[in-house]
């Protein structure tokens, strides 16, 4: 508990444009010459909506890689993940019952994805929905975590190859 509190503490936070590859180029065979074409990488594909492919996310940045480095030691790890914001934002322009003005809402989580001396290998925002009468807090979090954290573990995968 006592290293998140120093973590957080040393961090610089600041909005950035996404860190890390959006878009895949494919070599596509196109009658006689080959020809470059751009296709969404599948990971962009969950974390971005189509109107907000330039979203900016939360960024934390660590200068102190002897305090990383050492974290990394402890425990036995390659990569830090630091969650660095979450929000819940009530998108009115997507109304899934118009009768009850029930709204999509999204849970929006800022995520860095760094090695031990610090370099940051992907900075992104994961997104999910739920509808706007829900409020227990436990019935968002089952609904909506499960498929942020698939997303940051792809990331993380993707990392690791």
């Amino acid at each position: 508990m006592l290293i998140k509190v120093f973590y957080y503490k040393k961090a610089n936070y600041n909005y950035a444009d996404p860190i890390g590859i959006k878009k895949d180029k494919k070599k596509v065979k196109k009658g006689s010459k080959e020809e470059s074409s751009e296709e969404e990488n599948q990971h962009t594909a969950q974390q971005y909506d189509k109107a907000n492919e330039n979203q900016k996310f939360m960024n934390a940045q660590l200068a102190d890689s002897v305090f990383l480095s050492n974290l990394c030691l402890k425990y036995k790890a390659d990569l830090i993940v630091s969650v660095n914001q979450m929000e819940i934002v009530t998108n009115y322009n997507t109304c899934i019952d118009i009768a009850n003005r029930i709204y999509q809402r999204d849970v929006v989580i800022h995520y860095t994805i760094m090695n031990a001396k610090g370099k940051i290998l992907v900075g992104n925002v994961a997104k999910s929905s739920f509808p706007s009468n829900s409020n227990l807090d436990t019935e968002i979090a089952e609904r909506t975590f499960p498929q942020i954290s698939k997303v940051i573990a792809t990331e993380v995968g993707g990392l690791k190859k």
